[in-house]
């Protein structure tokens, strides 16, 4: 089975509105923003926070939050993004870190994650996005963190 697709209609909107998201949102403070598409085409975004004590809010976090409380259904969303500022008018495709790749993986197993084919943050245009590809949370992590306490739709 292949876990690796390809981006399609929906994806590529996903990452338009969501680089308009964290061009009027973002700053040095909240420097990358997040998507995520829902079945019904809605996108909930979240900003990460840098805090002066060392401990930052991920951008997936409040995303994965903010998805919470509009469905609670998980089968319900898409495929999620996270993007930083460009002064270019470009995309910056960022992958989620690995702590943020172990909450999306918990609570969202099989949403898609949009992340460059080959490296962890990419800059695209809108004639290049086939840099990127879509896979499965639960398959993003090499090797995933293993709990008895993950639910089985999370096991591999």
């Amino acid at each position: 089975m292949n876990n690796i697709k390809e981006l399609d209609d929906n994806d590529i909107l996903l990452i338009k509105k969501t680089y308009d998201f964290v061009m009027e949102n973002c700053n040095d403070n909240h420097p990358l923003g997040t998507g995520i598409l829902h079945n019904t085409n809605q996108i909930l975004h979240g900003i990460s926070s840098n805090s002066p004590l060392g401990y930052d809010v991920h951008g997936e976090h409040v995303a994965i939050g903010n998805c919470h409380v509009f469905d609670r259904n998980n089968k319900n969303f898409y495929s999620l993004v996270s993007l930083t500022r460009t002064t270019d008018k470009k995309y910056k495709i960022k992958s989620p870190c690995g702590i943020c790749r172990e909450l999306i993986r918990y609570h969202y197993p099989d949403l898609y994650i949009i992340v460059p084919k080959c490296t962890d943050v990419i800059t695209v245009d809108d004639n290049n996005f086939n840099e990127l590809i879509k896979i499965k949370a639960k398959y993003l992590l090499p090797y995933p963190y293993v709990s008895s306490k993950l639910p089985d739709d999370c096991k591999i």
